[in-house]
């Protein structure tokens, strides 16, 4: 294909424009190959890839010395990947899967960033190579590298052209790695013969004031030859900057004509032997002005903000607020820049209610360009409303509280007020928290029943704001009576008995008298006319005097019974039981004991289940007391069970401690 070429003109010159992105890998620092040991490394999986795809073998090596790292790069050691080819929804033959790592690419406008993409990932490193030719060789915008296969400076950049990589000097790094380690050596295509061409590959847009380059390539055979950009001036076409080519002929010329003027500046690059001037196509960039927006100050709800800023450069042109809304942005309004270049955006999205809003400046440029602001915050703040709540009843005597958001009043001060009369009397005060929230007790007529009239006043900055009125309503104090049976041997149930007067349907506990304080024992609830029932369970088994009370709760407060003493005696009649312990499921097992002082008396067994203790077997005591009872219940499942055996006499029934049985697979 390279010998077609020699018939071109002399004066061939090519303009590239960058169709794509296809980043690569960053390289890392630290190499713990060699170049020689690098090339003898791969130079052969290089010319593999020649063979099979066309890819000059001096391209391919120095692409992987870049983009590897030496071989040392998270790519090369992780996925074998030796150059950065992204992964896309098509997937290559010789790739397996991808990887992700953090790489850097530039943007249209020239500016470079940091992003997270997707990278192929190969079994072997020799895979990488062939998938790099298959790659190129695929991609109709790298088709016409191919017709530069025996120039290798050339096709690589013709390859950048096509949007390989979007570091604006790719080609001119591969090259001069190229050059640097004669890697043209391992090429299989013979070097080109034909006449001197000129390509070039401009920046397009960059900001006013920023570095701003044409690269480009003379070849072959351009290297030291003087190359020279000319702009287009008020006066015509005029010599700007020049540099020698380097190495292979290529070059980079900074362009400098008018990086101070926002607009559109025409360029174009010359380069004179003794017998022909080569001349590119005329090319323009883009020099962007900034938009930037000032910080937007915090406004009341119901106020406009204002987006106010610069976008100097642009006066006349429409600049548009853009609010961010549920992720996406959004027009907003637009006005004409200033002749000073300013501009000043009314704000009115979300101005109804309190929070912050996201905005930005947006312009675009007469070429087409759309420049964008920082973003900035408007904040709308609430003015002061003050919501307090109450317990709405409550007995007398007992503390209450008023508690509520002052919104818009952090740590401002904060009060109570009862209506006595036609007015309004000021009774306790505090602060507000970081957020507003307030706690106040509600003193005026804690011991008197009676209905009374409330409300709360903050002080801000703004002035004094009051809650809505709200009433409480103080009503007498429920009493509670409670009984018990005085005495009761250990092992029998008893219970304490009574009503909660005032107090229906509500909460109701005994409390039992441990090492000078009240402790919650069994819970319960008052029926409609506040009568309750509740076990006393503390100390069943052990003699002694313990002392009681019955308190009801609810949302007038909490309110106990005068203390009542039980004295638990010694038992006429003790149980004690026994059993096997563990028992495979299916056979017979019992329980065993001796109920001393409860001959011939009727004994049963009882299992715990979930709705409580439930009776099961029942038989009768011998003239010594003893005992024998199956345990029947759950004999057929594996599981275990907890059992007691109760005993009735005339004194009452008396029960054994707990005991278990395991039932368990035979």
């Amino acid at each position: 294909m390279g010998s077609m070429r020699m018939w071109r003109s002399v004066r061939s010159v090519l303009l590239a424009v960058v169709l794509g992105f296809v980043a690569f890998a960053a390289p890392q620092p630290a190499s713990a190959l060699t170049a020689a040991d690098f090339i003898a490394k791969t130079h052969q999986w290089a010319q593999a890839e020649e063979r099979t795809y066309g890819v000059p073998a001096s391209v391919s090596i120095a692409q992987s010395m870049l983009e590897s790292g030496m071989g040392e790069s998270e790519l090369a050691k992780n996925a074998n990947a030796w150059f950065g080819i992204k992964c896309s929804s098509t997937e290559s033959p010789h790739q397996n899967g991808c990887y992700s790592i953090s790489t850097w690419e530039v943007d249209a406008n020239g500016n470079r960033y940091t992003t997270t993409a997707k990278f192929r990932k190969y079994d072997t490193a020799e895979k990488s190579f062939i998938d790099h030719g298959y790659f190129l060789s695929r991609l109709s915008r790298y088709a016409k590298a191919f017709d530069y296969t025996d120039n290798p400076d050339r096709f690589i950049f013709e390859v950048h052209m096509g949007g390989y990589a979007t570091d604006p000097l790719y080609a001119n790094k591969v090259i001069n790695l190229m050059a640097r380690h004669n890697l043209y050596q391992y090429n299989v295509t013979p070097p080109a013969t034909g006449p001197m061409e000129l390509v070039i590959r401009p920046a397009t847009k960059a900001n006013v004031g920023a570095t701003a380059a044409v690269t480009g390539l003379l070849s072959p055979g351009g290297a030291g030859q003087i190359v020279r950009t000319e702009a287009m001036t008020p006066s015509g076409w005029s010599p700007s900057q020049q540099v020698q080519a380097g190495p292979r002929g290529i070059f980079s010329i900074p362009l400098t004509y008018g990086q101070d003027t926002v607009g559109l500046h025409r360029f174009r690059v010359k380069s004179s032997t003794i017998d022909t001037t080569y001349t590119s196509p005329e090319f323009t960039i883009e020099r962007l002005g900034t938009v930037k927006a000032n910080a937007v100050e915090d406004v009341y709800v119901g106020e406009t903000a204002r987006l106010r800023g610069t976008a100097a450069g642009y006066a006349g042109r429409t600049v548009k607020a853009q609010v961010l809304v549920s992720g996406t942005w959004r027009d907003h309004s637009s006005v004409a820049v200033a002749s000073d270049g300013s501009f000043d955006l009314a704000l009115t999205y979300g101005q109804s209610s309190a929070g912050t809003t996201t905005y930005r400046a947006t312009l675009t440029t007469p070429w087409g360009t759309t420049l964008t602001s920082s973003n900035v915050t408007s904040k709308r703040i609430q003015l002061v409303s003050v919501a307090a709540y109450s317990a709405g009843t409550k007995a007398v005597g007992h503390d209450t509280y008023t508690w509520g958001t002052a919104t818009g009043a952090p740590n401002s001060e904060v009060w109570t007020e009862v209506r006595i009369g036609e007015s309004w009397s000021r009774s306790q005060t505090g602060t507000t928290d970081g957020n507003g929230r307030f706690s106040l007790p509600l003193t005026y007529g804690k011991t008197t029943p009676g209905t009374y009239t409330w409300r709360v006043g903050v002080r801000s900055s703004l002035g004094v704001y009051h809650s809505d009125s709200f009433t409480l309503t103080r009503v007498p104090e429920p009493t509670v009576t409670a009984a018990s049976a005085g005495s009761k041997p250990v092992g029998q149930d008893t219970y304490t008995w009574g009503t909660a007067t005032g107090a229906p349907n509500s909460p109701v506990w005994t409390e039992v008298m441990l090492s000078g304080g009240w402790s919650r024992s069994q819970v319960g609830t008052t029926d409609a006319e506040g009568r309750f029932t509740l076990a006393l369970t503390y100390g069943a088994r052990t003699p002694g005097e313990y002392q009681w009370r019955v308190v009801v709760g609810g949302s007038l407060g909490t309110f106990p019974s005068e203390p009542f003493t039980l004295v638990r005696t010694e038992a006429p009649v003790t149980v004690s039981a026994a059993s096997a312990g563990v028992k495979p499921v299916g056979q017979t097992t019992y329980t065993w004991g001796t109920a001393s002082g409860a001959p011939n008396s009727q004994v049963w067994t009882e299992v715990l289940l979930d709705s409580g203790w439930s009776r099961s077997q029942i038989s009768t005591t011998d003239a010594d007391g003893r005992f024998t009872i199956p345990l029947t219940y759950g004999s057929n499942q594996v599981g275990t069970h907890r059992w007691r055996v109760a005993v009735a006499t005339a004194d009452g029934t008396f029960r054994s401690n707990e005991f278990t049985l395991q039932r368990v697979r035979g």
